[in-house]
């Protein structure tokens, strides 16, 4: 306390002055859809990749790597993908960011031509999503 009364009055006496402006905002921005800036969300990377199993079935590997300008329980977030559009899947957390889900399907062959729409989302209203074409 003693310290700032000495900085005010050594500011006073000396004839300058000090000028605070209450609008301005040291926030950083980031990517993505934001509501406010400190809460920002984002897919850092997505990748798809497809295999046969032994009977033929396709196997699908959908993994996104969720990054945000704050610390985020998993129960906050909600990361998914919609396969051409229609169907969603919700992925899960295996920690650090990453998110993944194996999708094994007769539907989806791996040589059909398929859209992959990632989309995040949290319980501040941040969104952001990536789109893969396979």
């Amino acid at each position: 306390m003693y310290k700032n009364l000495f900085l005010v009055v050594f500011l006073w006496l000396s004839g300058c002055f000090l000028y605070v402006d209450p609008e301005y905002s040291s926030s950083r921005s980031g990517t993505g859809t934001s509501v406010d800036d400190d809460t920002s969300m984002w897919i850092d990377y997505a990748a798809v990749d497809c295999d046969y199993d032994y009977w033929g079935e396709s196997v699908w590997y959908l993994d996104a790597d969720i990054a945000a300008s704050y610390i985020y329980f998993d129960n906050e977030v909600e990361v998914g993908v919609y396969v051409d559009g229609w169907d969603y899947y919700a992925l899960y957390s295996v920690g650090y960011g990453m998110w993944t889900y194996t999708l094994e399907s007769y539907y989806y062959d791996c040589y059909d031509a398929n859209v992959f729409d990632f989309v995040v989302s949290d319980v501040y209203g941040n969104y952001d999503e990536v789109t893969i074409w396979w």
